[in-house]
């Protein structure tokens, strides 16, 4: 239990950062975000951007390896094999907005999705609507995991489960380029072409600054109107 709270609080904000930090976002996490309708088999894999994942994949799996060593000398296969057992009951929902209505009324599938904040409630962290509660668009809700939501209600992202489900995809379902070389490469370019037409003073802005943040000139490569 101590190691999976140390690894989902690790894991929650590097996920976060992953919504609110711009290069971590526009290079890595944003293509994840743009389609508006989910499958399981096909968005699961894809957290972070090929090939540029690997930028995260190396660090990744060395702080979660390290965040075991803390409290068990062993390998924890055994205890893992049984908690995925029972988180997975909820993940085949998480990006399966289709089975949303029905999941909401499994007693089963709302407790295994809240007792590790995956499953149905992850739906709502692809929503297309704006978060105004914390004046956002970036789908920064429901981040997760952590039991029970610890991390979200902690840190004031956490969304209960409305009755319906939420329109899926970026803020406002923008049109966007059906070339999937474009969708992934779009926040590099982005970035190269706001480096190249705004004043120095601003790139550490550019590459740093938050998400939801643009300079005064700036190109969205992903978008038909870009």
């Amino acid at each position: 239990i101590a190691t999976i709270m140390a690894a989902t609080f690790v894991h929650y904000w590097m996920h976060r950062w992953s919504h609110t930090r711009r290069f971590l976002w526009l290079v890595l996490h944003r293509p994840h975000h743009m389609p508006q309708h989910l499958a399981y088999a096909t968005t699961l894999p894809v957290v972070m951007a090929f090939p540029l994942f690997l930028l995260m994949v190396v660090p990744y799996v060395f702080v979660f390896g390290a965040l075991g060593k803390l409290f068990a000398a062993e390998p924890l296969y055994k205890e893992m094999i049984l908690f995925q057992l029972v988180v997975y009951i909820a993940e085949i929902y998480g990006h399966s907005p289709a089975l949303y209505d029905r999941a909401i009324r499994n007693p089963l599938v709302r407790w295994a999705s809240h007792f590790y904040t995956q499953g149905v409630y992850h739906v709502l962290h692809h929503s297309a609507a704006a978060d105004s509660a914390r004046k956002t668009s970036n789908n920064t809700v429901n981040i997760g995991p952590g039991f029970f939501g610890i991390w979200d209600r902690l840190f004031g992202t956490w969304m209960p489960l409305p009755d319906k489900v939420p329109p899926i995809g970026l803020h406002g379902q923008p049109a966007l380029h059906m070339n999937p070389l474009r969708l992934l490469f779009a926040g590099i370019a982005q970035l190269a072409w706001e480096l190249r037409h705004n004043p120095p003073r601003l790139w550490w802005a550019i590459l740093t600054g938050p998400a939801d943040w643009q300079p005064p000139a700036s190109r969205d490569f992903a978008l038909r109107n870009g």
